[in-house]
């Protein structure tokens, strides 16, 4: 069980320790350093089946001989939707939903400091926690401890009916951080409503694994038995997130034994994927 005090007191300690790279760096990166919709030119990119042809940059295109996008630099007030998996495979090892809370925490310090708004979101197979936006700080932190104590049922996870609640929830384009350890049943599926849902919000997923977990294996196999469905099979490699090429959709791995503040900083001010 994370102990909520503790995780709080954490990010207490963490505000005002790094109040100044807050400002110089997440609040400016996870806003200016996006390239999508904003009516300020930062780049171009290929254009990629199914974007909206009215985003073509008609002169870059002609002078490359393929079709080219205009990107924009995205503004900021932006409702900040964190959503953080509970599924059993989280609870695994307890310092994975510890990691997801403190990452999830910062995000939502550093909305609140942009002047954002924040909605805190829990789920298994199906949306099992909301909170709705809020820039208010004392309702933004009573949600987070109500997300903390929240105990489903499901132990299993579907990352698609939370991008559909998602989707039906925000007409307008936002920033959805997921917080997951990225072991979802709908597999491929779920994979393909993320890219959908990057097409018009973006999309920033932290998946939060244990060493054990990511550790590499050079030959032969693992044993091992799923903890949501009880399947058991064999295992080799490195468990890596999927690389997207959409500039709104972003990823990265945390582990639990990393600083989520550094992980945080290098993911949100790298140039786009």
């Amino acid at each position: 069980m994370v102990e909520v005090r503790e995780i709080l007191r954490e990010l207490g300690r963490l505000r005002w320790r790094v109040s100044r790279p807050v400002e110089g760096v997440l609040i400016g990166a996870y806003r200016s350093m996006w390239r999508g919709e904003g009516i300020e030119f930062a780049d171009t990119r290929p254009y990629e089946p199914g974007e909206p042809w009215r985003r073509i940059h008609r002169a870059i295109s002609a002078r490359r001989g393929q079709p080219y996008v205009w990107l924009g630099a995205e503004e900021r007030q932006l409702t900040c939707c964190i959503a953080m998996d509970l599924s059993a495979s989280m609870k695994v090892y307890p310092e994975k939903l510890r990691q997801a809370a403190i990452a999830g925490g910062i995000m939502a310090l550093t909305a609140i400091k942009a002047g954002d708004r924040v909605e805190w979101l829990g789920f298994t197979r199906k949306v099992v926690f909301s909170a709705p936006p809020r820039r208010n700080e004392s309702f933004v932190w009573g949600a987070f401890q109500e997300l903390l104590h929240c105990q489903p049922s499901e132990p299993h996870t579907l990352l698609g009916p939370l991008l559909n609640f998602y989707a039906h929830l925000h007409r307008r384009r936002g920033l959805l951080v997921l917080l997951t350890d990225g072991f979802w049943q709908d597999g491929e599926e779920a994979l393909r409503f993320l890219r959908a849902t990057a097409q018009k919000h973006l999309v920033l997923t932290l998946y939060i694994r244990h060493p054990r977990e990511t550790m590499h294996i050079p030959f032969g196999r693992l044993p091992y038995r799923e903890v949501e469905t009880g399947f058991s099979g064999v295992a080799g490699g490195n468990l890596k997130p999927p690389a997207f090429p959409q500039a709104s959709l972003r990823q990265a791995l945390l582990p639990t034994d990393a600083n989520a503040w550094e992980v945080l900083a290098r993911v949100l001010g790298m140039a786009p994927l």
